[in-house]
């Protein structure tokens, strides 16, 4: 055995301790202050008590104990009042740490903060002073991200910069859960955009500005969540001229909430527009629509009826004041006043169309009550019609007899009368609000190609009772979040990939499942929706009966059965289905599915709609009129289906262009300010997919740009000088002349990237403005801005700038000596061989000549000599046996190439069947791996699917019943029984054993089988354990870094490599051996070693451990008193005992134990082992 000839001897190269003090590195103990999962608060600190090979146990602050998995705790942050503006900012980036930074700034009236370039906004529920005001506005403009606090006006000017830049239209997708604060920040958006970066025509700038609270007007309504709830999505497109400035707007609506016109759950209220007429109209307006309050009104009074800024308060909202800016609103987009008023009479008709009253009549047809006969004159006269016609139309229907010319009227029971008269109100309205929508559009111009879309759509629904509208917004918010997986984590890998970058890869949910359910061809939910309309009879339990053959063994479609929710198990499986979505399972009730999916008009509905004297009405009705089809009802496309074309459009414009997210939260279900719900929040921040940016994020590259673009930039302000630079030598250089940090950065193929929280570099280094640009130039050209410290570009082949001539010449210099993709020099290989290789070619050339002319005179003197001395008989013998041992001689070499051949060939033909053999065990084993992963990310996958329906479901019970407790359930995996027998044939499970225990059994017991165990217990718990620490090691620092390195990454690197090929099921080897070895630590770049690692081995496990850095205090460690800083790995793990010159004597061990204080530490005893009951 020999030890390593690398490095210095430690006794001249470390400072020794005859104390035997430690070092300075902080320990680990079982005492680390650690967040552990909370149903109430999301996370909550607790201390580790215990770890086990699965889980951990932790003990709260309040003394109650849990018991979790290894995956859902997390370190915390050393303060934990700290806050950052971005989370990439933290020490520990974790989910728990996230919440706790978004709490404290929260409280502190901070409600927006970054993670990377995503915007997390949670709503305050309450006004900030100056925080959207002029002065705010001004301020942002230009302003790079991370220079001022986290705001929305950071986000719509940077995608003001990016359009204008990379001359790309924007899209800022603005998602959350309904109440979360969507609409308020778009309108902010809006509003930044047009006064920064207006046209300056007062009259334009004011129509964008205020389309918006005309459409919330028509478009938005009070729901259980949000006071202003927005019950349709709209994309807004800013667009832009040549120059950049505003010039134009386009406003996108789609899935008004139709169902919400003639009915609302308890608490919640109608659209907007009824009450601010009811409340807000003169009187003269309010005498001439025959209005009266709204509970009065009977598509009103199934919700609330209050009014806002009287008995509801909301500093938002006011009915009677936000009559006149809704009427303010219509005027600037050019309605004039008997415009404005034949819009509110089909509001006002609506309203009195749900009061007219429908009975079975004497004959067993439908028939008007006299009560109702007040409302259908006030309907019928605010439409321009006539009431006789009306009331026929609704309570018949016109039928085409076969054999017929003439259509046939029937008598309709009172229930379909009813739902005849609800279709006309959701038609009137539905094709207001379309009417509206276009009038915006017509008054305000489409403006140049370039635009920012900002879109508002509402955001994932879940109610106690879920029906085809909340369908259809969860249907969209899936397409939502496969966009922006794609756009955040899927894209992002895959360029990492093929510019070259090492990144970790991430884990998240694919939800194209759950798109092809609901859109598939044929089998999809929206087909067989749309095929159960065509039916004679539809029925709403049919189609849920087929959805249930269709899919029954999807695991994204459950019964209802096996809900967490006690009222839906009682529901059948043709009364309701579940679906699986990726923020949780929702339960949706059939019932009224295929009339919601229609909302068709008989043809004499529609036809008196098409000829009423109501300029309006005529407009809105005279494109379904042309479609009749004479069979006395139209023949619509479904909503479904709309929707989904609809939705497929805009996913297609979004998907040409550059995009940014703000990822709205609500705080708790109050609405009240100050109220930070944490495990509401947490929920719905895992539902947005933060988690998974968080994690790529820590060694991710959110900012990039191309070399061409870069130098395109600037092409035009360069000197002379400068232009012949390449532009990846370029970018280079000018990132010397901005000193920027090389850990800020790194450069592929074709881009360069810039880590999180880095914006303000990249920011600058992108600012298109001349100026700008001239004086960034100017600082490259000069040289005189230097790099701090360590950052100079030695490493891509510049000098260190004492040394260096300047910046340019430099350059120039490197601009004709090629480079290669990373960067690096490439020798002309040509030159190189003419310079260097062809001149030792020929000398070796002329040697070789020489030497063969020296063998041939040799060779002629010795023949001419022999011919004068020999006879002639002589010479004939002589000659023969020459010629015959030359032969012999031939023969037996060309028999020994023979055989030499023959076993060659054979080695050949055995080599190349070990090889395929080789090559089938290694695909075989390949595909195991790749399958048991597979089965792993697909465990885990399920797993966070069942988390995530717990998750909502418990919100939905809390919601149902407040008083109720969340179930809190412990994470832990289940223990698999580790069963161990001592010399008097007693069985132990060491999995109820704790730490502490198994420590003192293996230091203070004789039992020598039960000490086995007990160390293979002890050794998988401390391997799991480290694998924990090391998954969440705090940003930037690496595993296996000075501070925390129990072995060298060397070791690491093999027992992983060991691990994958074994798997953690293959048998251990007893070592019952003393064995001693000595490994350096990993070299620092320029060779200089970070110090030596000593480790004695008492069988399988370290005993005693040293570590030995240049100018720092040997730290010294024992097993039994610092098992949890020691290295955790078997022997065989290790790999150590393959290693060349690893292995020394034992007493090269001891006196280098004992120089550096190990006595000491030797001398220590265990504490008395406690009885294990």
């Amino acid at each position: 055995m020999e030890h390593d000839k690398d490095g210095a001897k430690p006794e001249q190269s470390f400072q020794q301790n005859a104390d035997g003090k430690q070092g300075n590195r902080e320990r680990m103990n079982l005492d680390d202050v650690v967040w552990a999962p909370c149903p109430k608060d999301g996370y909550k600190t607790a201390k580790i008590k215990d770890i086990g090979a699965t889980d951990i146990t932790v003990k709260f602050s309040d003394g109650s104990p849990g018991v979790f998995g290894y995956d859902d705790i997390y370190p915390t942050e050393k303060d934990l009042k700290r806050t950052v503006d971005d989370n990439c900012a933290l020490m520990y980036l974790n989910v728990a740490n996230l919440l706790n930074n978004s709490k404290e700034r929260y409280i502190n009236d901070k409600f927006y903060t970054y993670v990377a370039n995503i915007l997390v906004a949670i709503n305050p529920y309450k006004n900030i002073k100056g925080f959207y005001d002029a002065a705010t506005i001004k301020a942002y403009k230009g302003k790079s991200l991370g220079t001022l606090p986290p705001h929305c006006f950071a986000i719509a000017d940077k995608s003001y910069r990016d359009m204008k830049v990379f001359n790309q239209s924007q899209s800022v997708i603005v998602s959350g859960e309904s109440g979360a604060g969507k609409t308020e920040n778009t309108k902010f958006m809006i509003n930044y955009l047009v006064h920064n970066y207006g046209s300056g025509q007062s009259s334009l700038d004011a129509k964008i500005i205020e389309a918006n609270p005309l459409l919330e007007a028509f478009g938005n309504a009070k729901t259980v969540r949000n006071n202003n709830s927005s019950r349709f999505g709209k994309f807004i497109e800013v667009h832009f001229n040549e120059k950049h400035a505003v010039d134009g707007a386009q406003f996108s609506h789609y899935l008004l909430e139709r169902s919400r016109i003639v009915s609302q759950n308890k608490n919640e209220r109608n659209y907007h527009i009824f009450y601010r007429l009811c409340a807000g109209a003169p009187a003269d307006v309010k005498g001439a629509l025959k209005l009266q309050a709204p509970e009065a009104y009977h598509y009103l009074n199934q919700g609330d009826t209050r009014l806002f800024g009287s008995q509801l308060k909301d500093p938002m909202l006011n009915d009677k004041g936000d009559f006149v800016r809704t009427e303010n609103a219509m005027k600037k987009i050019g309605m004039a006043k008997d415009k404005r008023m034949d819009v509110f009479k089909i509001v006002a008709a609506v309203l009195h169309l749900g009061n007219v009253e429908i009975i079975d009549g004497s004959n067993g047809g439908a028939e008007v009550t006299p009560k109702g006969i007040p409302a259908i004159n006030a309907a019928a006269e605010l439409l321009g019609m006539d009431a006789t016609q009306l009331i026929e139309s609704i309570t018949t229907r016109a039928t085409k007899i076969p054999g017929e010319a003439t259509l046939v009227k029937k008598a309709l029971i009172a229930r379909n009368a009813i739902h005849a008269r609800d279709a006309l109100a959701k038609a009137l309205y539905a094709k207001l609000f379309d009417y509206v929508c276009e009038l915006i559009n017509k008054s305000i111009p489409a403006g140049g190609s370039s635009f920012i879309g900002i879109l508002d759509i509402a955001g994932f629904e879940y109610f106690e009772n879920n029906s085809f509208e909340q369908f259809c917004i969860n249907y969209c918010n899936e397409k939502l979040q496969q966009f922006f997986n794609k756009r955040t984590l899927k894209d992002e890998m895959e360029l990492y990939k093929t510019e070259g970058l090492k990144t970790k890869g991430v884990e998240y949910i694919d939800n194209q499942d759950m798109i092809e359910l609901i859109e598939k061809p044929r089998v999809g939910i929206i087909d067989v929706l749309d095929e159960e309309m065509k039916l004679p009879k539809p029925l709403d339990s049919h189609f849920a009966e087929t959805l249930y053959n269709n899919h029954r063994k999807n695991g994204r479609f459950l019964s209802p059965r096996k809900s967490p929710v006690t009222k839906y198990k009682a529901l059948t499986d043709s009364e309701a289905f579940i679906l699986r979505h990726f923020a949780g399972a929702v339960c949706y009730n059939v019932n009224g599915f295929v009339d919601k999916n229609t909302d068709g008009l008989h043809d004499s509905l529609l036809q008196l709609c098409a000829t009423a004297k109501h300029s309006i009405l005529v407009k809105m009705f005279a494109a379904d009129a042309k479609r009749k089809t004479g069979r006395g009802k139209l023949q619509l496309k479904s909503n479904g289906s709309t929707f989904r074309t609809n939705l497929n459009i805009l996913m297609e414009k979004l998907n040409s262009t550059g995009s940014s997210f703000i990822r709205c939260i609500k705080p708790n279900e109050k609405m009240a300010p100050q109220e930070f719900n944490g495990a509401s929040i947490m929920s719905q921040l895992h539902s947005a997919g933060i988690p998974a940016v968080l994690e790529l994020m820590q060694a991710g590259y959110p900012s990039r740009t191309h070399f061409s673009d870069l130098y395109g930039m600037y092409k035009k302000h360069m000197p002379a000088k400068l232009s012949k630079l390449d532009p990846k030598l370029f970018t280079r250089a000018l990132f010397q002349a901005l000193g920027l940090n090389t850990n800020d950065f790194t450069y592929g193929v074709s881009k360069v990237f810039f880590k999180p929280g880095k914006f303000a570099a990249f920011d600058q280094m992108m600012n298109g403005d001349p100026e700008h640009l001239r004086e960034m130039l100017k600082k490259l050209s000069s040289g005189s801005s230097k790099p701090d410290g360590d950052t100079t570009f030695t490493a891509y082949g510049w000098r260190s700038n004492s040394k260096r001539k300047s910046s340019i010449e430099e350059l120039q210099q490197q601009q004709f000596r090629p480079t290669g993709e990373d960067g690096s020099s490439v020798v002309d290989k040509s030159s190189f061989w003419s310079s260097s290789v062809d001149p030792r070619i020929s000398s070796l050339d002329q040697m070789s000549s020489f030497k063969r002319r020296r063998r041939f005179r040799k060779s002629k003197n010795g023949s001419e000599n022999w011919k004068k001395n020999a006879g002639g008989k002589k010479k004939k013998n002589a000659s023969e046996n020459w010629k015959k041992k030359n032969e012999k001689e031939r023969r037996k070499k060309s028999e020994k190439c023979g055989q030499k051949w023959k076993n060659n060939e054979k080695l050949r033909k055995q080599g190349k069947r070990r090889g395929t053999k080789m090559q089938k065990i290694q695909a075989q084993m390949e595909a195991d791996m790749a399958r048991t992963a597979a089965e792993e990310t697909a465990k885990r996958q399920r797993e966070e699917q069942e988390r995530r329906d717990r998750e909502l479901a418990s919100r939905l019970q809390m919601e149902q019943d407040e008083d109720a407790s969340q179930i809190g359930l412990s994470t832990a995996p289940t223990r698999q029984k580790n069963i161990a027998k001592n010399e008097k044939g007693q069985r132990y499970d060491l999995t109820k054993w704790n730490y502490a225990q198994l420590r003192d059994f293996i230091n203070t017991s004789s039992d020598v089988e039960m000490i086995k165990s007990c160390r293979e217990e002890f050794a998988r718990r401390l391997q799991a354990y480290h694998k924990w620490k090391d998954q969440n090691k705090a940003s930037g620092q690496s595993t296996g870094t000075q501070s925390e390195a129990r072995m060298p990454d060397n070791v690491r690197a093999m027992a992983e490599q060991a691990v994958s090929q074994t798997g953690s099921s293959a048998p251990v080897t007893v070592n019952k051996k003393q064995r001693y070895f000595k490994v350096p630590f990993n070299p620092r770049q320029g060779g200089a070693k970070l110090g030596w690692w000593y480790a004695h081995f008492d069988g399988n496990y370290v005993k005693r451990q040293m570590e030995l850095h240049p100018n720092k205090e040997p730290i010294l460690l024992i097993r039994g008193r610092h098992d949890l800083e020691m290295c955790e790995l078997s022997l065989e793990k290790t790999g150590l005992t393959g290693r060349k010159g690893a292995e020394i004597f034992p007493h090269i061990f001891d006196e280098m134990w004992e120089r550096c204080g190990g006595k000491l530490i030797t001398d220590w005893k265990p504490p008395p082992r406690r009885k294990q009951n």
